[in-house]
């Protein structure tokens, strides 16, 4: 038989075991679809919260800050040295983002100030008779490991003309560990229902392998192998996995567009469009039914080699 022919019979048997267990099918399609509902609305929870988030959690930042009194030639050196640091340190770390911004003396008082007269205190400003701050440095620093940063802070301020640097390590920290840990949940959560979407089609095939025995004995009695035998339950819990990949995406879609639609505080979340993140979704209902066929192939190769 060619491989055209075996795979056009592989999907007439998964039709026609559509017909004689409908109930079967849609049981199995809402018990994936259960278990894929919750990562998926965290991801979407997930892209919804993103600007949000945003908002109130920064990058970690170093503030290098000058001498006093120090020339215009000395900050152009200093900040030539900053340069040329974050060059190295972008080449030895690509993941990371480095950015550079000059705050002079002018400006800093300039920001002091406005603060202060929102909160009524302008009057100390103006009993100054000079300004007292130092010209200095911002850099931002994206996706650099806490402990390059410190090293970094410690580079930066050897460097000629800097007084000291300041950044808050522990914020720098708890940032790592928090990425840390929604990797690893996000690990912890794909493996669970990972294994939750091999067993739904695992039991699903093993009930239909038991209720076609006669038909897989007859089957076997005019010569058909247990590869044959076993392609249309792979093609089954594909199936099953794909259509309840579909189905949890659709029923998440369906909760954003209700939370979002009406007026519940929600409006001023970012509602992200099914069409923006056609890829994701491939991506999930193609895992998805790779599971499910790995979980429907195992099932039968184990109920095939119990019915002989």
């Amino acid at each position: 038989m060619t491989r055209t022919r075996a795979w056009g019979y592989v999907w007439r048997a998964t039709v026609a075991d559509w017909r004689d267990d409908r109930w079967g099918w849609c049981a199995g399609i809402l018990a994936v679809a259960s278990a894929l509902v919750l990562p998926v609305a965290l991801y979407v929870a997930a892209l919804m919260l993103a600007p949000v988030a945003r908002g109130w959690i920064t990058d970690p930042e170093l503030s290098v800050f000058m001498q006093l009194g120090a020339s215009a030639a000395q900050i152009k050196s200093t900040q030539a040295g900053i340069e040329q640091r974050i060059a190295a340190e972008r080449a030895a770390a690509p993941q990371a983002q480095l950015t550079v911004v000059t705050i002079s003396k002018e400006q800093a008082f300039a920001q002091l100030r406005a603060q202060a007269d929102r909160t009524g205190g302008a009057a100390a400003f103006d009993a100054l008779k000079e300004n007292p701050l130092p010209d200095g440095f911002i850099v931002r620093a994206a996706r650099l490991a806490p402990e390059r940063l410190a090293v970094l802070a410690q580079e930066l301020g050897a460097l000629p003309g800097v007084d000291q640097v300041q950044f808050d390590t522990a914020w720098a920290q708890r940032l790592a560990r928090l990425a840390m840990a929604a990797r690893t949940l996000g690990i912890v959560l794909a493996t669970i229902f990972g294994f939750v979407v091999v067993a739904v089609t695992y039991n699903a095939t093993r009930a239909q392998v038991l209720r076609q025995a006669d038909e897989i004995e007859i089957a076997r009695l005019v010569g058909a192998t247990d590869a044959f035998v076993r392609r249309p339950f792979v093609a089954r819990g594909a199936l099953l996995g794909a259509l309840g990949a579909l189905l949890s995406i659709l029923l998440v879609a369906s909760g954003v567009w209700a939370l979002t639609a009406t007026d519940a505080g929600f409006v001023g979340l970012n509602a992200p469009s099914l069409a923006d993140h056609v890829a994701e979704a491939l991506v999930l209902i193609s895992g998805v039914a790779l599971l499910g066929a790995g979980g429907g192939g195992w099932s039968a190769q184990r109920q095939l080699a119990s019915l002989r």
